[in-house]
């Protein structure tokens, strides 16, 4: 019922965009979160989606979300229902599931630190997937897992398609100074 609710609400915002219907604040974005583990992947993408666009009102504000803690859990059901295959068969719905996995990536990587397998490339990926892949691996390489992620990005190295072996290579390089 949420996922729903958040739909129709981002339909009709995007129609009228001077209307606040998805009005975001720290404690509605709570409740959202410990939604996502009762939502359908496609109710999951709509929340994560919502999610994205919250913009904190003020300072005051921005500083209370992060200090909270953020339940994790649903964040991490939504990993492992993508992991175990549900958004896998569909390659745009993979795509999507990634995007929002990169943008909870890049405020709180901590939360999948120790899911990096998870986003290794397959052979029968789309170049868009793989790439999606490939920033998020960067994202959550540190030095725990360095040895892990280099030999994996050594791997695609050796691939065929000269694009994706370019941004493997660059990937390399990205670590390094990550981890520097």
């Amino acid at each position: 019922v949420v996922a729903n609710a958040v739909a129709a609400l981002s339909e009709i915002a995007e129609s009228h965009p001077n209307s606040n219907l998805l009005d975001l604040n720290p404690q509605s974005i709570n409740k959202l979160l410990t939604a996502l583990n009762e939502c359908t992947e496609w109710g999951q993408i709509f929340i994560l989606d919502c999610l994205a666009n919250y913009t904190p009102r003020d300072d005051r504000e921005s500083q209370r979300t992060e200090e909270e803690d953020v339940p994790q859990r649903p964040l991490l059901g939504t990993v492992k229902n993508w992991r175990a295959g549900r958004l896998s068969a569909e390659p745009e719905l993979q795509y999507v599931a990634l995007r929002n996995i990169n943008l909870i990536v890049q405020k709180r990587p901590e939360i999948l630190k120790h899911e990096m397998k998870v986003f290794f490339v397959k052979y029968n990926d789309p170049i868009y997937v793989k790439l999606e892949k490939l920033d998020i691996m960067i994202r959550l390489a540190s030095q725990a897992n360095i040895a892990q992620v280099l030999a994996e990005l050594k791997e695609y190295a050796t691939e065929v398609d000269v694009d994706f072996v370019r941004k493997a290579v660059r990937a390399i390089g990205r670590c390094a100074i990550k981890v520097e």
